[in-house]
């Protein structure tokens, strides 16, 4: 068995993982003008899943009727709609309560988050014809890179 770098592993060992990730490309930063690049991972362990306890929690574990509560509850979220939608709120105070008080204690789910400083970065040392895409996978592979052992550390 081979990891995602292509290195051996044991298979009495290995943790498996889904990974969802996302990314906010290009941003400038009104104070100090810099340009950003931002990437999340979350990781979560297929012999311990969330996603059914997150869906609980969504609906606050009433899906019999959730046609009812289909428009406050069943949008996307996004970090930019906590302080403007007070469903959307409470759906991401209910999932952050979740993350902190019982997928941490129970090692079920680990996250990673990389902010990239274009402003300060020698972009010389990326591919001309793709600078940005360049950046990014070289960032995103050394978080995943370094995330996974933490991960498997933290066992």
């Amino acid at each position: 068995m081979i990891d995602l770098f292509g290195n051996p592993v044991d298979a009495k060992k290995a943790i498996r993982v889904n990974i969802y990730s996302d990314e906010i490309w290009e941003t400038e930063n009104k104070i100090t003008g810099e340009k950003w690049i931002y990437s999340v991972a979350i990781y979560e362990r297929l012999d311990k899943p969330i996603l059914d306890d997150l869906l609980n929690l969504r609906y606050l574990k009433n899906k019999d009727d959730w046609e009812l509560h289909k428009e406050e509850n069943d949008a996307d979220i996004h970090w930019v709609d906590f302080g403007k939608d007070a469903n959307k709120k409470f759906v991401i105070e209910r999932w952050l309560k979740f993350i902190l008080d019982d997928c941490f204690s129970d090692k079920k789910f680990y996250f990673s988050l990389i902010g990239i400083n274009l402003t300060n970065l020698n972009t010389d040392e990326f591919d001309d014809e793709q600078t940005l895409n360049s950046i990014y996978n070289r960032f995103f592979r050394s978080m995943l890179k370094y995330s996974l052992n933490k991960y498997r550390d933290w066992e």
